[in-house]
């Protein structure tokens, strides 16, 4: 039985899957060098829609994030991790959700940003600098951008810290010298 409260989603949902489909069928019809960009353009998009309707759900716990990112369903648990980074990144900085909406901004270039927000209490994502140079790297060198930009605004014990298991203890050949274990 549907309640009330659930008429407007029914709905909504019916109309947005009508539009939806219509798009799907336009891109099947698209040779490959037009409706291959065009498909990833739009990937992009619902990305940044999707971060920022991940953001609104600030405060749930990581097991209820999980479960609405799809993990043990449609994704894995690590995909649902990556999608949570990008929404804490939204909520740290709500530009950056519209930034990838728009198309002004990828999402693996939002994932870089994610990432080195991760590691740096959300600071990277507030970073204009960070985000302006980002958004003119292609996804390659957006990783490679972030990971300087922590290495240059993190202390040692902060990337240390990054490395350590709960509980503070080190995976087997790890050592506070050796945090990745080489020899």
């Amino acid at each position: 039985m549907i309640d009330a409260a659930t008429v407007p989603m029914v709905d909504t949902a019916a109309t947005l899957g009508v539009a939806f489909d219509k798009v799907i069928e336009a891109l099947r019809d698209q040779a490959p060098a037009v409706g291959l960009p065009l498909a990833q353009h739009w990937q992009d998009r619902l990305a940044g829609v999707e971060a920022e309707l991940m953001a609104r759900t600030r405060g749930a716990n990581r097991h209820t994030k999980r479960r609405l990112a799809g993990a043990a369903s449609t994704r894995s648990t690590r995909e649902a991790d990556r999608r949570y980074r990008r929404a804490d990144a939204v909520t740290e900085n709500p530009q950056l959700g519209d930034a990838v909406a728009s198309g002004d901004l990828g999402a693996e270039q939002l994932d870089a940003i994610a990432e080195a927000a991760a590691k740096s209490d959300g600071a990277a994502a507030t970073d204009q600098g960070l985000v302006d140079e980002i958004k003119t790297a292609n996804p390659d060198q957006a990783r490679e951008i972030a990971r300087r930009w922590v290495d240059d605004h993190t202390s040692n014990n902060q990337r240390e810290s990054t490395h350590r298991r709960p509980g503070g203890s080190f995976a087997k050949g790890e050592t506070p010298r050796n945090p990745k274990g080489s020899r």
